[in-house]
């Protein structure tokens, strides 16, 4: 409200200067000697060009005193009831879905539950409204790479027996990438300090652990 006071005083005092130059304008164009063809016309669009920067002024000057029309809220009332459609709509690009969360959620409040190694996400809507959901937690060392159980148990089966091509290549045979979604190509291996082999392969070490932690 501030800024716009300021900028409608800003305008006001361009436009008195905009008439006062005008006003000069004419005055000189009326004390000039009609016969003095060339300096009449200069002063002349002179004079029409103050006028016209007296226009652009008064415009301005109108444009800041009109009240800016009420910003209506937007309505959310349908739109819940659709979410699941509108959030998998055909078309709907991923910043377009940050786009509505920003307009639905106030915050996110995250919090672990050791006693059942859960996160709770407290969510806060707009309109004073929650919601509760609780994920697993991950044990440590886990991610989001993880690969499928079918994988995992193929190379529970196979690890003690089959080296890491073998292995590579049952899982690929199969259609089982690894946890990132690509294929097994390669095996190069090497002999640990307790035997067990680790490989570079997208899977190797990472598998084996995981095959037998679970």
């Amino acid at each position: 409200m501030e800024a716009r006071v300021e900028q409608q005083r800003i305008v006001e005092l361009e436009l008195q200067q905009a008439r006062y130059e005008a006003s000069l304008a004419e005055r000189r164009y009326a004390a000039c000697d009609p016969d003095n063809r060339l300096i009449a016309a200069q002063l002349e669009k002179s004079w029409e060009a103050a006028l016209r920067r007296v226009e652009r002024c008064q415009a301005r000057l109108e444009a800041v005193r009109t009240p800016e029309p009420a910003v209506v809220p937007p309505d959310f009332t349908g739109l819940a009831d659709d979410l699941d459609v509108a959030w998998n709509a055909p078309g709907v690009t991923m910043r377009t879905r940050q786009r509505l969360l920003r307009a639905l959620v106030t915050d996110i409040i995250a919090d672990v539950d050791e006693a059942t190694r859960e996160v709770v996400l407290t969510i806060h809507w707009r309109g004073s409204q929650h919601s509760q959901l609780r994920v697993r937690k991950p044990k440590s060392g886990e991610h989001g790479c993880r690969p499928p159980e079918e994988a995992l148990a193929v190379m529970r089966t196979m690890a003690t027996r089959w080296s890491d091509e073998d292995i590579a290549a049952s899982l690929n045979r199969m259609g089982m990438p690894t946890g990132q979604g690509k294929n097994l190509d390669r095996a190069p291996c090497q002999l640990g300090a307790q035997g067990e082999r680790n490989s570079c392969l997208p899977f190797g070490r990472e598998y084996r652990r995981m095959a037998h932690d679970v």
